[in-house]
């Protein structure tokens, strides 16, 4: 994600943790692809199409291995959107999908 990111990001982070090739082992630590295959519980997954802070292709990398490993989940890509939600139609839309989401997955005590 470092690379793909917008220069302000890789800025601050940089600041922090100094370049990925500089500590690749504390980036890779730090990486959610390095735990997918720890996921035990449904994900549901929202990502802006047009965030240049987190651009899409981690995301879908993410999601191919989820894919890969036989792991459920639900993506949704607002493509008009980017780095966290503008438009209140959007956000509505994503509440919505959180509610039923954890509708469909959580189960109720017996």
């Amino acid at each position: 994600m470092y690379d793909l990111s917008d220069a302000a990001f890789r800025s601050f982070i940089e600041r922090y943790f100094g370049k990925p090739e500089d500590n690749p082992q504390l980036y890779a630590d730090r990486s959610p692809i390095t735990f997918v295959d720890n996921i035990k519980a449904p994900l549901l997954i929202w990502h802006r199409g047009n965030d240049s802070r987190c651009p899409l292709q981690p995301v879908q990398k993410f999601a191919d291995r989820l894919n890969v490993l036989g792991k459920e989940y639900e993506m949704n890509v607002v493509w008009d959107e980017g780095h966290g939600f503008q438009k209140t139609e959007n956000l509505a839309r994503q509440y919505k999908s959180v509610v039923e989401f954890l509708d469909k997955k959580l189960v109720q005590p017996s």
